[in-house]
């Protein structure tokens, strides 16, 4: 079995509340993705790894990180189970 490796990443988020305020967030990395002061590729990663404490928050901020968390693990779980069964293979 090969593995398979993030090449790039682009994850773009946004909301808009009620009270008229709202939050948009973009992030990126991998190929071709330079950090603005040190110039160094930003590994593709830490864009998945920001953007999940960015829905964490979200989260939080509307009263569902309960639902949130129980997705997350659940999901996780069963991604760590497949990747089990396909190295077992």
């Amino acid at each position: 079995m090969s593995t398979l490796k993030l090449k790039r990443t682009k994850i773009s988020i946004s909301y808009g509340t009620t009270g008229g305020s709202g939050m948009k967030y973009d992030a990126k990395g991998g190929t071709g993705t330079k950090h603005p002061i040190t110039g160094e590729e930003v590994p593709p990663h830490l864009a998945l790894i920001d953007a999940i404490g960015q829905l964490a928050r979200i989260s939080v901020i509307f009263g569902f990180e309960d639902a949130a968390l129980e997705t997350f693990t659940r999901q996780r779980d069963e991604a760590c189970e497949r990747r089990k069964q396909e190295v077992v293979k």
